[in-house]
């Protein structure tokens, strides 16, 4: 199982940040954020992908505030399972 962060990332006027993908049988909105890197914390993975994704840096970082697990499919045979938390 994969591990995941993912960011909730607001405006003052409570619009949220989304990433357009394409995926192997349709785009997907997602929010931003990624894998966790072997021995890496998650918090730290976060800003990575922040800092990666967005070009920006500082993001006071709060939670975790959820978690999920799923699966998905990236083509006809290859399904990965992910265990995403969102801060």
């Amino acid at each position: 199982m994969q591990e995941c962060v993912r960011a909730l990332l607001l405006t003052p006027t409570d619009q949220i940040l989304l990433m357009k993908i394409r995926g192997w049988q349709r785009d997907l909105w997602i929010t931003p954020g990624g894998r966790i890197q072997p021995g890496e914390d998650p918090v730290d993975a976060l800003h990575r992908e922040l800092r990666e994704e967005t070009g920006r840096e500082g993001f006071a970082i709060q939670g975790p505030i959820w978690e999920r697990k799923g699966a998905f499919f990236t083509a006809p045979d290859r399904r990965i399972e992910e265990r995403e938390r969102f801060y």
